[in-house]
């Protein structure tokens, strides 16, 4: 019997437990039921039957029990205390069990800025942590942990600062968590003491720091992918006929294996607890034959594929609830990942892998025992036949969601079943590779097309058969050249030492390895953080003056401020085309749809321009976007006079700016060169008729800047001229300043003002005390 004693062994021994203690309601047996042996008359053809009718293909085992598969959900995490404990087989995703959390730790005017959890992982110790899951994303860990909270999570840090860590343990801990013990030692409800170990638990300490711009959405769903616990592999053991260190009665011997044979063996002797408890069969290794169970993890091991996909050929894992998935269910998840199938006869346990062994037997009409019932089923009733196949999966290459394989269709098959599609769902559990569970889709699929059926007796030399053996039998009668068929079920009787058999064909060629198809990847999400603003374009225009003059080149960036009536700013940067020199960074009003840059733009030359929304969350640049400047010569950048006398009637008595020019933005790379002046005398006239008095033609020359568009200018005095004489001549005032600076704006003012020497208000000069005033900025580079 194929699966099915082995199978009800297992049931029966969990409904025995269920109604005992609570301990030992998880600690699973595995018991061992014989085939019966009874006489002809007590076993007849219809015992023989009955074996038959069930799961009697690959396919039809896949699909028998299905509900109480473990892992029907993936990766979420448990809470609350009503939760079995678990642990990882093989390589398996897991949510964990929240069993703490809380806030901590004042920053500044945050209180409680942090926030921790401790997630259990796994209830026996030894899995090792191979990488994170936040969100939708592998998140990476940084090489140097901070010594209270662990290591880093890199994508999760902003200007410089990490905002989330993450600290593992894998439950071969002596000590309580420092950290916890002095955050949580003193909490009234829930003290974290020194005795807070979790010895044998492994479990993981994730600490987030608050921040609006960083967790925009809260803290994200996180999984673990896992390797799991150490198992025995009986071919490492030399004690057992294998070769190395391995031994059953020292698990500090034994070694991580996703080998799903290994993986079905361990759970069949039975998986030590912390405690000393067992999850499993304890059935003794002399029960599971040596041989054949290394074949067995063998055929699992075996290359396939070439180059880049090539694999070992079965592989996986699964997360098991104590409390909650049946032994005989974990088993039956492993091997249907792995073609596998399993028999007993007699209290020992025998397992295959995918294709048919070499024959063991060969078998004519002649070794028939005519004189008892034969039946032969050349196939099943339509409701029970199958002509396609789609497998679902966990994915490790799509963020272990479940994905699907395409179907696996055949248009014969669909004519031979009378044009109707007939496709069966099959889930593999313990299967996150598509290409496996594609090639073990496929095989079952095949093997579902073979029907053919064979019940009756043997002579006594094949008592030697046993289930899950290759025969091959040439019939002239049916007639059959050295086809294979499978020993689905066998009795023996004693009295007449004839054997029954039920044998079904089967055909190495149903496991060929489909050609490679890697499936679903993982999903690129658009996260708020990807949000652009393209920019539209970069054009070339010029400043000009209040005269409409042209002054300096500068470029026009533009952008759709529909796209981002969110924002509250732009980031905003120009460089060099041709170098890549950063030339402008600036914050911009998003509404506008365009910001003028003239700082550090030279003439008819190419520059790129790119933007970044400020939103709040993290955003992203856009791409660059390349133009050219305006052909404007910057060399004689300005030039102002007002040439001939200043007229007599303009003077007021205090200074008065005539000519003014502004540089705008300014920066550290640019150098400029100011040149003012003019003609000033100092003339007597004539105040009334008792007292004479003067005034003095006065010229000087200020420099005023600030940093930002809000700030007030500061002044500084350049050049202050006056003459000490009386002096009806012309005399000429020179002044440069060199100037280079980083600011908002500068700009050079040229006053002129004449005084009196006498006290009270006077009348202005009847004569002009000024003429020929100038001012000159050039740039120098």
């Amino acid at each position: 019997m194929i699966r099915i004693l082995f199978l009800a062994a297992l049931l029966t021994c969990w409904a025995t437990m269920a109604a005992a203690d609570p301990v030992s309601a998880i600690i699973i047996g595995l018991k061992t039921i014989g085939v019966s042996v009874a006489g002809i008359g007590a076993l007849g053809l219809g015992a023989i039957q009955l074996g038959v009718s069930l799961g009697l293909n690959l396919l039809a085992q896949a699909l028998m029990g299905k509900p109480k598969a473990p892992g029907q959900t993936i990766g979420e995490m448990a809470t609350g205390e009503a939760t079995s404990q678990r642990t990882i087989l093989g390589t398996f995703v897991t949510g964990g069990h929240l069993d703490y959390h809380g806030s901590h730790t004042n920053v500044g005017d945050t209180p409680n800025a942090y926030y921790t959890r401790v997630i259990s992982l796994s209830d026996v110790p030894g899995v090792a942590l191979n990488r994170v899951l936040m969100g939708d994303q592998w998140v990476t860990l940084g090489e140097t942990a901070d010594p209270d909270y662990g290591f880093p999570v890199t994508e999760y840090a902003f200007k410089g600062r990490d905002y989330c860590w993450i600290k593992f343990y894998d439950g071969t801990q002596t000590s309580a968590d420092a950290m916890l013990v002095d955050r949580f030692g003193a909490d009234p409800d829930q003290p974290w003491t020194s005795d807070a170990i979790g010895t044998g638990i492994a479990y993981a300490i994730v600490t987030a720091r608050f921040n609006p711009k960083v967790w925009t959405g809260g803290l994200p769903p996180i999984k673990f992918e896992m390797t799991g616990i150490k198992v025995y592999d009986p071919r490492k053991d030399t004690t057992a006929g294998g070769s190395g260190a391995h031994r059953w009665a020292n698990p500090a011997t034994w070694e991580i294996s996703d080998n799903l044979i290994v993986l079905a063996y361990n759970v069949a002797r039975g998986i030590p607890l912390p405690g000393g408890e067992v999850y499993g069969g304890r059935i003794p290794a002399e029960d599971l034959p040596f041989s054949n169970w290394v074949a067995a993890m063998n055929v699992c091991d075996t290359l396939v594929g070439t180059g880049e996909d090539e694999r070992r050929q079965f592989r996986g894992g699964l997360e098991i609830a104590f409390a909650d998935n049946e032994p005989a269910d974990v088993i039956d998840a492993l091997l249907a990942s792995c073609l596998g199938q399993i028999s007993e006869n007699g209290g020992v346990f025998r397992v295959r892998v995918g294709e048919p062994d070499v024959a063991a037997l060969a078998i004519t009409d002649g070794d028939w025992i005519i004189t008892q019932p034969q039946r032969y089923d050349p196939h099943p009733g339509l409701q029970n036949t199958s002509n396609g196949v789609r497998v679902a999966h966990p994915s490790i290459d799509a963020l272990w969601e479940v994905v699907q394989t395409e179907p696996l269709l055949d248009a014969e098959w669909e004519a031979d079943d009378g044009d109707q599609r007939l496709l069966s769902a099959v889930r593999l559990v313990a299967c996150p590779y598509h290409q496996q569970a594609r090639q073990v889709g496929q095989a079952m699929a095949k093997d579902a097309r073979r029907w053919r059926t064979h019940t009756g007796f043997l002579t006594p030399e094949f008592q030697q058969l046993e289930p899950l053996d290759t025969i091959e039998w040439t019939s002239a009668r049916w007639p059959y050249s050295d086809k294979l068929f499978e020993v689905v079920e066998i009795s023996y009787y004693p009295g007449t030492l004839l054997v029954a058999v039920t044998l079904r064909e089967r055909d190495p060629e149903d496991y060929d390895i489909p050609a490679v198809d890697n499936g679903p990847q993982a999903g690129g999400v658009t996260a708020p953080g990807d949000r652009t603003i393209p920019v539209t374009a970069v054009t070339g225009v010029a400043v000009t003056d209040a005269a409409s003059l042209q002054r300096r080149p500068a470029i026009r960036i533009t952008w759709d401020p529909d796209l981002v009536e969110d924002a509250a700013a732009l980031l905003c940067e120009a460089k060099v085309t041709a170098t890549d020199e950063l030339v402008a960074q600036k914050v911009v009003d998003a509404s506008k749809g365009a910001v003028i840059v003239s700082a550090g733009i030279i003439g008819d030359t190419g520059y790129s321009a790119r933007l970044q929304p400020v939103l709040g969350v993290p955003t992203a640049w856009s791409d660059w976007e390349a133009g050219t400047s305006a052909d404007v010569e910057i060399t004689d950048f300005n030039r102002q006079a007002l040439p001939g006398e200043f007229a007599a009637s303009g003077y007021t008595g205090v200074w008065q700016n005539v000519i003014q020019i502004s540089l705008l933005d300014t920066d550290l790379a640019t150098a400029w060169e100011i040149r003012a002046g003019g003609d000033y005398r100092r003339i007597a006239w004539e105040v009334d008729e008792y007292n004479n008095g003067i005034r003095s033609g006065r010229i000087r020359l200020l420099r005023e800047l600030r940093k930002t568009a809000g700030d007030s200018f500061a002044a500084a005095e350049v050049m202050n001229i006056e003459l000490t004489a009386l002096d009806y001549e012309w005399r000429a005032a020179v002044a440069r300043d060199d100037w280079a600076g980083l600011y908002k704006e500068v700009r050079y003012t040229l006053q002129i003002d004449v005084d009196t020497s006498i006290v009270g208000t006077a009348p202005p000069p009847d004569e002009s005390c000024h003429r020929d005033i100038f001012l000159i900025a050039k740039r120098n580079n």
